[in-house]
């Protein structure tokens, strides 16, 4: 869209500083601004969807699972248990937009995650998905998704068996 386009408003400096409550909440109805300094566009405000699915993610900042798993992995890890590329993981995630695919594996993983620190530290979880497992022929988790996979397929399902298991094991037995 170009500036002051139909579905844009015009806005200066001064207007937005007097009538913010105003911007605010025409913002939350889900009106774009331009904003005007010295008669040239500056900036362009608009809403921050929140997503309710993957597919309508359009925030520049990145999904909460994204965070949340930068917290724990590194990006070489991160990107290869994504399927794409470092660089194109770092680009994704300074933008807050990445593909619907990405979207899902980022949530997948973060259910993963949670599950498992729900009985161990953030430290063993990471050891965990670094450790070799008998059932992915001595592969490590990040390596075991470090091919493409979908969500429902039978990577995704041997990890989600292998977190099932790690929490029964963690589970302790009741005394007699």
């Amino acid at each position: 869209m170009s500036p002051g386009s139909s579905t844009e408003r015009r806005i200066t400096a001064r207007e937005l500083r007097y009538a913010w409550s105003d911007i605010v909440r025409e913002l939350i109805a889900g009106q774009v601004f331009i904003l005007y300094h010295d008669k040239a566009p500056l900036a362009r405000l608009r809403p921050v969807r929140r997503a309710s699915s993957p597919s309508e993610h359009t925030a520049h900042t990145p999904p909460l699972p994204a965070i949340e798993l930068v917290r724990l992995f590194d990006h070489q890890d991160l990107s290869r248990m994504l399927g794409i590329t470092e660089s194109t993981w770092s680009v994704q995630f300074q933008q807050g937009q990445f593909s619907v695919k990405v979207l899902e594996r980022l949530a997948f993983l973060s259910r993963q995650v949670s599950t498992l620190r729900t009985f161990m530290p953030s430290s063993q979880v990471l050891t965990w998905f670094r450790r070799s497992q008998s059932e992915l022929k001595g592969l490590s988790i990040i390596d075991h998704l470090a091919v493409p996979w979908d969500t429902q397929d039978h990577q995704a399902t041997l990890v989600q068996v292998l977190v099932e298991r790690a929490r029964f094991d963690a589970t302790p037995m009741p005394e007699p």
